[in-house]
């Protein structure tokens, strides 16, 4: 049966462009987009990240300035976040709208979740010139465990805030057409609405 046959069928819906706002991921839409994704990402800042640092860290011990040291992870930092965003905001987006979450709460939990790690970047920041000008042992185990301590406590948060928002991103699609379009996995559920 066609939808031209039976008007009460929902329109077929498409898959949305990776990165438009609109539009619905299920979960298994969602998972195959962003596992690839976030790995990859993942792996090539880790490995840049490890570049950057033993050429970062020689330039420190050579010169003995931590400016142009902090400045760089700044920026380094910076440019993960952007491509980050720009890669996997949109999947994360339509997936909340899969549950029904509307799209500034959706960029208001991301936004929360990057503003963690330049919270940490700034507040280790002075602890990191601490290590690099010690000049005794004492010194730089000293600085080496209030970095470590903001370290923890930021992953801690990152872990309570990472399970919340796996639960919300397993929940199971919202059956039928919400105000983001129809359902992928339920279209049905949309056939004879309002009727008793």
């Amino acid at each position: 049966m066609n939808h031209q046959m039976n008007p009460d069928l929902p329109p077929v819906p498409s898959i949305p462009g990776w990165f438009s706002y609109s539009g619905r991921y299920t979960r298994s839409q969602f998972w195959k987009r962003w596992l690839p994704v976030a790995f990859l990402t993942f792996i090539v800042a880790r490995v840049v990240g490890v570049y950057v640092g033993d050429k970062l860290a020689i330039s420190v011990e050579e010169s003995g300035e931590t400016g142009g040291f902090l400045t760089q992870i700044w920026m380094f930092s910076i440019l993960e976040t952007v491509v980050m965003t720009v890669l996997l905001l949109p999947l994360f987006v339509k997936r909340l709208h899969d549950v029904s979450i509307s799209t500034v709460s959706a960029v208001v939990i991301w936004s929360v979740v990057q503003i963690i790690g330049f919270v940490e970047l700034y507040v280790i920041g002075p602890d990191l010139e601490n290590i690099v000008r010690a000049e005794t042992a004492q010194e730089i185990l000293n600085a080496a465990g209030a970095v470590n301590d903001t370290v923890m406590l930021c992953d801690v948060i990152r872990v309570v805030g990472g399970i919340i928002l796996l639960v919300i991103m397993c929940r199971d699609s919202y059956r039928g057409t919400n105000e983001y379009g129809p359902s992928m996995k339920y279209p049905s559920a949309y056939v004879g609405r309002g009727k008793k």
